[in-house]
């Protein structure tokens, strides 16, 4: 097993889409005001959380109509869940897996939450975090899965000298894995 350490964490993020940082950061700040002033999140703000993970391919799966009564009530719902449960409530609602289902995890609690994405698993299956003959749709599309992901993320996160956060490593790993 390749080591993730504050070297690879350094290269890789440097690698990571500009355009695509400055938007998470614009989604990120316009969630935890809403969270902050609604308790929920705007479908507005859902669309562009949506869009800017699904890199637009999939939004026409999304029932707009049924955005307060379905989305957001189970993003409500997932607030007050164990963390490890989380997950469960908001994978299989229309238009959403697990990846979707991580991303708005993300967005509300950035330090707890990483985000999955087949770059990322390649990235860990080719450093040796998971076994090799694996298969990434499969390591990547359960709750179960996702919670095995986000312990081990939690776990490189904590192993790593220095104070990277979730998203770096989350960076690093996705322009690692891009680039494999």
């Amino acid at each position: 097993m390749k080591k993730i350490d504050s070297v690879f964490i350094r290269k890789w993020e440097k690698e990571y889409n500009e355009e695509d940082e400055k938007t998470y950061i614009k989604i990120l700040n316009r969630v935890k005001n809403e969270l902050e002033s609604t308790s929920g999140i705007t479908l507005p703000a859902f669309k562009e959380l949506y869009n800017w993970k699904t890199r637009g391919r999939s939004y026409n799966n999304i029932i707009e109509d049924q955005y307060e009564t379905l989305y957001n009530e189970n993003i409500k719902i997932s607030i007050v869940l164990p963390d490890d449960k989380k997950i469960y409530i908001l994978n299989g609602m229309p238009g959403v897996r697990i990846a979707v289902a991580s991303t708005i995890l993300h967005f509300i609690y950035p330090k707890k939450f990483p985000i999955i994405d087949v770059n990322t698993i390649i990235a860990l299956k080719e450093l040796g975090y998971y076994e090799p003959n694996e298969k990434v749709e499969k390591l990547r599309d359960s709750p179960e899965s996702y919670n095995d992901y986000r312990r081990k993320l939690l776990k490189i996160q904590k192993s790593i000298d220095g104070n990277w956060t979730l998203h770096q490593i989350d960076k690093a790993l996705f322009s690692f894995g891009k680039a494999s």
